[in-house]
């Protein structure tokens, strides 16, 4: 079994969470989860929080909403 970090944000939070590089220090897998994603108001949003994610070091990114259960799938298969 292969640790992974999690960064998560909601699409609802503008604020830069993670510092540039920040995944870099565990030396393990990162990816980026953006939550919420039912409630974005436009594909930029989107796109805002998927560029903050992979500035910390995210590889992989997943959108998911637990509303719509959108993504959740996906997610639970890539962590398995």
């Amino acid at each position: 079994q292969t640790d992974v970090i999690v960064m998560m944000q909601s699409v609802q939070d503008k604020r830069q969470i993670f510092s540039p590089g920040f995944s870099y220090m565990f030396h393990k897998p990162a990816i980026g989860v953006i939550t919420k994603t039912d409630l974005a108001d436009s594909p930029h949003d989107l796109d805002y929080i998927k560029q903050q994610l992979q500035l910390a070091g995210a590889d992989d990114i997943f959108t998911i909403s637990s509303r719509t259960n959108q993504g959740i799938e996906q997610l639970i298969n890539y962590l398995e």
